[in-house]
């Protein structure tokens, strides 16, 4: 009987314990980042733009409100395609270079990450420190 009395009590302990310390953990945690909005020009990349869209969306799993916006710079290959084949996949919007006022259109406003990647291929593209910026803003 004292047996199960004292595992009782241990229990309770031990929950008062976790319940504090959960507390202690949200209120530490910082806000979240609201409406990020991410711009990305694109040109002459279906090598390496689907893993980049991958890689994009990932970084930005934990932020509900994110939107992404492609700008196809006039490819000649099939980047286009690609990502007409990956907003099936993955929601986003995707604008072809005839209508690239919408990256200057996105200028001085705040929360829009401003990312070039034409001239950037491979291992290097896959590596851009725009993945660590998203990946810090994440975390808040």
């Amino acid at each position: 009987m004292y047996l199960l009395l004292l595992s009782l009590a241990l229990l309770f302990i031990a929950g008062i314990c976790f319940l504090e310390r959960a507390a202690v953990a949200a209120r530490n945690r910082l806000p979240t980042v609201p409406g990020i909005k991410v711009v990305v020009v694109v040109r002459d990349q279906e090598m390496w733009v689907e893993g980049f869209i991958r890689k994009l969306f990932l970084s930005i799993k934990g932020m509900p409100q994110a939107e992404v916006l492609v700008v196809d710079d006039c490819s000649s290959d099939q980047t286009p395609e690609i990502l007409r084949r990956l907003q099936g996949k993955y929601f986003f919007k995707l604008i072809s270079a005839g209508k690239a006022g919408a990256m200057d259109e996105q200028e001085g406003r705040t929360g829009v990450i401003r990312f070039d990647a034409r001239g950037f291929g491979g291992k290097e593209l896959l590596c851009v420190p725009l993945f660590h910026h998203l990946s810090c803003l994440n975390r808040r």
